[in-house]
């Protein structure tokens, strides 16, 4: 299962819940982060040992100990954000390796072992971007309550059909 059918799987999961249950819309949004950024990790990690997709775990669920609550926290969220975070900084690297190769442009046989090289390392950052892009679809639909005492449950909210698309 790929980020669509990720996305696609816990939307459908909320579809058929009532709607007046917030939690479990945000819970499905979490849920899907830890899943979509478990799976960035898992594309920089290969980008790192030079491995092809096909090789490339996919996850499907979250790990045992980053299992969502059905009510999720903030400290829930900053777990899923430290890891991202870590993964991110984790990425520079691959994105500065692929950067010096793409601006090198060098001629490739294909087949040989660099070509193998440098299409591991450009398919493994690509489909990095994606998983990424999606966690920060959902990430940025939970909303934070800092004017709550702690500890603060997460809420998440749907963005308005004609609201501008710009940070508030």
């Amino acid at each position: 299962m790929h980020y669509r059918q990720i996305t696609e799987a816990n939307k459908n999961e909320e579809d058929n819940m009532p709607q007046n249950l917030q939690c479990s819309q945000t819970h499905q949004r979490l849920r899907s982060c830890n899943i979509l950024q478990r799976n960035f990790s898992e594309c920089i990690r290969n980008a790192q040992l030079n491995k092809s997709r096909e090789q490339r775990e996919r996850y499907n669920s979250e790990e045992r100990d980053q299992e969502v609550p059905q009510i999720p926290k903030l400290h829930d969220m900053g777990k899923m954000t430290e890891r991202l975070s870590n993964d991110l900084l984790k990425w520079a690297n691959q994105l500065e390796r692929l950067g010096e190769l793409l601006k090198e442009d060098r001629p490739l046989s294909a087949g040989s072992s660099q070509f193998n090289f440098h299409q591991n390392l450009v398919q493994n950052n690509m489909d990095g971007a994606k998983y990424l892009g999606h966690t920060c679809e959902h990430l940025v639909k939970l909303t934070i309550p800092l004017h709550e005492a702690p500890p603060r449950a997460l809420s998440s909210h749907q963005p308005q059909p004609n609201a501008p698309n710009r940070p508030t």
